[in-house]
């Protein structure tokens, strides 16, 4: 409804009649973006809040005073974008907006207006998002996201034959997004991607008779070709690879999405023109022709964008039947003392061969259950964890923070299955159970076999609690030689760590028996309570990833405590006895974004009120 309402508001700004207003918020509602994006609420608010941002951009440019309250909507209204969610698609839109300015940039002549509220609004909008933006760089940076290689590129990229998507709705059923299938067609996606309605496509051509008349039209067009040739893997979109920030590891297929904001208005000033050529027919005639026009796309967008609802099937799901394998690893979970992970393997085809009756849960599934998966969809899954994964999969330290997306996972941002369940990298995640289809046996001393039923369970014998103490450590820098080790047999996890550095302290200790077991006392997303008691001096090791928004107090004093086993944590006791040990989760960039969004919605509520009160603030003419 806010998609609708925003575009014929701004439909009806631009100078269309209501019946041409009313098509572009319908086509709006259920253009591609929308459409591909249902169950995804934040990616329908980012698509809601582009039409008002360029209504109120355009009225604040109107105005003749520079500091107008259209002005702070915009800033407002952007800020809110950035804040929406998925900073790809915010990114795009806000690329949209940019061209958007740039085109008033030319069409206008009070340049120095124009450049100033764009200035404004962007200073505005990015304080507002420093809550989400500055947490956001930080991850971004440590997380394994590395450019595409071209081969990967041209795979995805948009072919010409899915222009045929413009007059072909997908009307077969739910369509499945199968990132596992090598075998996918990418333009059976984007055929389905690109449809806005075939009605609105005939009145998209009826607006290439303003072309060259109405510059809003030219733009539009010329925007649509822009998105088309980036969608399409072209050399142009090869130049601007390396020209704009964040393009190389981003999937500029999705870069649609400009495209989709375009088709709308443009379907909305061909129908303006289609009508205007029926100036012959009567009143009544006309406004019939409207009514079916209207339920002729209506029926059509919404039929085609039911199929679109979710992208996960409910079927994904596994249910908690009484004796299945849900329900025993929920009796598992309420008779451990202490949290564990799962390892599912979800491999749906070897070697080419499809595995059918594969009853084994998908990927991160199990969160509804409270369970901790080893893998899962993670866009900003650390380059350390992730490359953890290749090495327990290949083996090849040669891989191993690669500097471009590697064929190895079916969607990088998945990386599982796991085939290496004998990997000590598995033992050191603390995996305790592991879940494969019926057909397949793990033959190994490591594991036993503990369920069967719609799938087995093997529990891992091997694995590491989730925090443990260890008498020793030993010191390597490079992360690449510390997989190794890690994966290795000449490290022993129970009587040593890995350290990048060594401790500040003056520790001397020496190898032996493992010093015992902690104490879980608490285990929260944001406070983690352990309590130690030892024989001597050690490091308590916690398998968590724990990142530099975490403090660690030992006995109630502020401590230090250091990265290990490159994705673990741990603290130093100097003595025998006995500590309590309490993480806590500070996020300082968080909090410091947060006084930054909080400054910059109080500089618009400050301007909000001296343009109430103010009789003559500050115009281009006093400027």
């Amino acid at each position: 409804c806010l998609c609708g309402l925003g575009a014929f508001v701004l439909a009806s700004y631009w100078g269309l009649g209501l019946a041409a207003s009313l098509l572009t918020g319908i086509v709006y509602m259920f253009h591609p973006f929308n459409v591909t994006w249902f169950s995804y609420e934040h990616m329908l608010m980012n698509s809601a809040t582009v039409p008002f941002l360029i209504l109120f951009y355009e009225k604040a440019l109107e105005e003749e005073k520079i500091l107008n309250k259209y002005l702070l909507l915009s800033a407002f209204l952007l800020g809110l974008i950035f804040l929406s969610g998925h900073l790809q698609t915010v990114y795009y839109s806000v690329i949209f907006f940019f061209l958007f300015v740039c085109y008033k940039l030319l069409v206008r002549k009070n340049l120095i207006q124009n450049c100033i509220s764009v200035f404004f609004i962007f200073l505005i909008a990015l304080m507002i998002a420093s809550i989400a933006l500055l947490p956001f760089f930080n991850l971004f940076l440590d997380s394994h996201r590395v450019p595409h290689t071209i081969e990967s590129v041209k795979a995805s990229s948009v072919p010409f034959k899915a222009l045929f998507g413009l007059i072909t709705p997908f009307y077969n059923g739910f369509p499945y997004w199968r990132h596992f299938d090598q075998s996918f067609d990418y333009w059976d996606f984007f055929r389905d991607y690109i449809y806005f309605g075939f009605l609105p496509f005939i009145f998209l051509v009826f607006s290439l008779k303003m072309f060259f008349k109405n510059k809003l039209i030219l733009f539009f067009f010329l925007t649509i070709v822009f998105s088309f040739l980036v969608c399409a893997g072209s050399p142009f979109f090869f130049l601007l690879r390396d020209i704009i920030p964040g393009f190389k590891q981003l999937q500029h297929n999705r870069f649609l999405e400009v495209y989709s904001y375009c088709v709308p208005f443009l379907a909305g000033f061909g129908f303006q023109q289609f009508l205007n050529l029926l100036s012959f027919f009567k009143k009544v005639q006309k406004q019939i022709l409207i009514i079916f026009v209207f339920i002729v796309c209506a029926i059509d967008l919404m039929y085609h964008s039911s199929f679109f609802v979710t992208w996960s099937d409910k079927s994904l799901y596994k249910e908690t039947t009484r004796c299945g394998s849900m329900q025993f690893l929920i009796n598992a979970k309420e008779k451990a003392h202490e949290p564990f992970r799962v390892l599912p393997f979800t491999a749906h085809e070897i070697g080419g061969i499809i595995l059918e009756n594969n009853n084994v849960t998908e990927p991160n599934t199990l969160q509804s259950y409270g369970f901790e998966d080893a893998s899962g969809y993670s866009s900003f899954i650390s380059k350390d964890l992730y490359s953890l994964f290749i090495h327990s999969v290949t083996k090849d330290p040669a891989l191993l923070y690669p500097r471009v997306v590697i064929d190895l996972f079916p969607n990088t941002n998945i990386p599982y299955p796991l085939y290496n369940y004998k990997s000590m990298i598995l033992d050191l995640l603390n995996v305790k159970y592991f879940l494969v289809p019926p057909f397949l046996t793990l033959d190994s001393k490591s594991v036993r076999k503990v369920f069967s039923g719609d799938c087995n369970i093997y529990e891992n014998l091997d694995y590491l609690p989730r925090a443990f103490v260890v008498p020793n450590y030993k010191v390597i820098k490079d992360p690449k030689e510390t997989i190794v080790y890690l994966d290795s047999k000449e490290f022993g996890p129970r009587s040593e760590v890995v350290l990048e550095r060594a401790p500040v302290e003056n520790v001397h200790l020496r190898r032996g028996a493992p010093l015992g077991r902690p104490y879980i006392v608490k285990y929260e997303n944001n406070n983690i309570t352990l309590k130690v008691k030892t024989n001597r001096p050690g490091f308590l090791v916690l398998g968590h990833n724990l990142n530099d928004n975490w403090r660690v107090k030992i006995n109630g004093k502020e401590a230090k405590h250091f990265k290990a086993n490159l994705v673990q944590r741990a603290v130093y006791l100097p003595k025998a006895g006995e500590y309590i040990v309490e993480f806590w989760y500070f996020p300082k960039l968080f909090l410091i974004g947060g006084l930054i969004s909080f400054s910059g919605v109080l500089i618009l509520v400050i301007l909000a009120f001296y343009l109430r009160f103010k009789k003559d603030p500050m115009s281009v003419q006093a400027l």
